[in-house]
């Protein structure tokens, strides 16, 4: 469904992935509950948190599978080239691929939950 949004100018196009989602595999990677992140993080003093913004914009799509995200408009027909937000298994990817690259960080002073980070430490007092 393509939306003129007279607004701000632009076009907005809105995609159905239903049929997509429902014939992915389901990926069991693990997401760590909010409650077992607070246990580890508890009792520090410094916290800084990231976002992964657009995160899971910035995976390319292997050109052999792009045909399984090609869509049709009245313009013609389209394929993703990154992976577009709402696929299913997306939030786990991302959340393994940095857990991937960090885990020697893991637990030590950072946490992963998704695309959100939370890089922590205490403070050493001098006395």
């Amino acid at each position: 469904m393509v939306v003129q949004d007279n607004k701000i100018g632009r076009i907005c196009i809105y995609v159905d992935l239903h049929n997509l989602n429902d014939a992915c595999v389901h990926d069991p990677f693990p997401t760590p509950f909010a409650n077992e992140i607070l246990e580890n993080v508890g009792g520090r003093e410094v916290f800084y948190f990231m976002d992964g913004f657009s995160s899971y914009h910035q995976e390319k799509i292997a050109e052999k599978d792009r045909h399984k995200k090609t869509f049709a408009q009245e313009w013609g027909l389209f394929s993703y080239i990154v992976k577009p937000s709402g696929l299913k298994n997306e939030p786990t990817i991302v959340s393994r691929m940095v857990v991937t690259s960090f885990k020697n960080f893991m637990k030590k002073f950072l946490e992963v939950h998704l695309d959100d980070w939370t890089m922590f430490n205490s403070l050493k007092k001098n006395i």
